[in-house]
Formats: structure tokens, C-alpha cells, sequence
């Protein structure tokens, strides 16, 4: 029994070590110009909220952040799932126009544009 415990610490112990590892790596940080470079790769994005606006008038819709541009012209977007607008609250979120802020995650593309969904809060940093 001893053994099965002593095997269990251990275990517990490589999986933290992992996940700190994980967390720990070096993840580079770019411009909103840049990011299209980047596609399909972890990355810290930064830029300045232009326009937050739903995607659809469902009241569960997810929400499109437009950085460093207008809709259609914003050279990268951040777009917040139906799941986290629900926690925030959609007033939350039109707060953080005009504001610096800084995403991370991995870079995917829609309609030629580079994105980030965010997976969670704490990849978004919102600056002043």
C-alpha cells in the first residue's frame, strides 16, 4: 500500500512539473501587422481595440474585437465566445474599446484574416 502511495506522489509530481513547464515557455509578442505571418502558431498578440460589436443579434452570440482598424479593414480580430460574453456580460466588453489589450493564443484565420478565440480570461490582458 505504502508503495501504491509513494507512486502516486510521484506521479502527481511529473505532472506538475509539466505544467509548469508548459506554462512557462516563451511565447512571442506581436503586433496586430504581424500576426498574419503567424498562422497556425502560439503567440501574444497586442493591439488597440477599435470596435467591439455581437456576431449575429442572437443574445447569446459570440462577440468580434476589431483591433487597430473598422470592420472589414481591422488587420487581426479577437473573437469572445458565446461562453465567456455570458460570464462578462456584453457591457463589460464595449468597456475595452479604445483600450490596449494583449491576447494569447494560437492564430487561426477567417476570410484571409488572422484571428485568436479565446479560450479563457486569463489569455486576455486589457491595458489603458
Amino acid at each position: 500500500m505504502e508503495i501504491l502511495k509513494s507512486a502516486g506522489r510521484l506521479l502527481i509530481g511529473l505532472w506538475l512539473i509539466l505544467l509548469i513547464t508548459a506554462c512557462s515557455k516563451e511565447v512571442p509578442l506581436l503586433s496586430t501587422s504581424e500576426a498574419s505571418s503567424h498562422i497556425g502558431k502560439e503567440a501574444r498578440v497586442q493591439g488597440k481595440v477599435y470596435l467591439c460589436h455581437a456576431c449575429g443579434s442572437d443574445p447569446g452570440a459570440k462577440w468580434k474585437l476589431c483591433l487597430d482598424g473598422k470592420p472589414g479593414e481591422e488587420p487581426f480580430a479577437v473573437i469572445v465566445p458565446a461562453e465567456l460574453v455570458e460570464k462578462l456580460g456584453p457591457e463589460k466588453i464595449k468597456e475595452w474599446e479604445g483600450k490596449q489589450i494583449e491576447v494569447h493564443g494560437v492564430i487561426g484565420e477567417f476570410k484571409g484574416r488572422p484571428e485568436i478565440e479565446l479560450s479563457c480570461l486569463s489569455c486576455l490582458k486589457v491595458n489603458s
